[in-house]
């Protein structure tokens, strides 16, 4: 896989993860949404990381 091809999984990720956290928030359910928040900061710092090499 390229890292081009990193990026947009990575990306797809992120939305993924943002439609669970909205479902999550508006069940209250915060500990998943907790869960969420820590995995899409993880998702953001290597999608950036990822960016630079590119750049």
């Amino acid at each position: 896989m390229t890292i081009q091809g990193l990026i947009d999984l990575l990306t797809r990720r992120l939305t993924h993860c943002s439609q669970l956290r909205t479902v999550a928030a508006n069940d209250g359910d915060v500990k998943r949404v907790t869960a969420l928040d820590e995995e899409m900061a993880e998702v953001e710092t290597t999608l950036s990381a990822l960016q630079k090499i590119v750049l």
